[in-house]
C-alpha cells in the first residue's frame, strides 16, 4: 500500500476517492502526462488511475522520474 500514489490537481488535502477529484482538473493531468512522456516516463493516461513504485524500479529510475516530474510540473500553468 505504501508504494501506491495518486496525482490530483486540487486545493483539497487527502483526496481518497476518484469522486473527490474535480473533473476540470483533468486538463492539468493531461498536460502532465504529455510532458512526462516527452521525458520517457509513462504513467497511466487517466488522472483517475493510481501509480505504483516497486522493487523493479532502481534508484536511478526514481531519480530520473522525480526530475521529470519537477520539469513537467514547472511547465504546467495552474491557477
Amino acid at each position: 500500500m505504501g508504494s501506491v500514489f495518486w496525482i490530483a490537481f486540487s486545493n483539497q488535502e487527502n483526496i481518497r476517492t476518484a469522486e473527490a477529484i474535480d473533473a476540470d482538473s483533468m486538463k492539468y493531468f493531461r498536460l502532465l502526462h504529455a510532458e512526462l512522456l516527452k521525458s520517457g516516463i509513462y504513467i497511466g493516461p487517466s488522472g483517475y488511475e493510481v501509480g505504483f513504485v516497486s522493487k523493479a524500479h532502481s534508484d536511478e529510475d526514481i531519480v530520473k522520474t522525480a526530475e521529470a516530474f519537477v520539469k513537467a510540473l514547472k511547465m504546467i500553468d495552474t491557477p
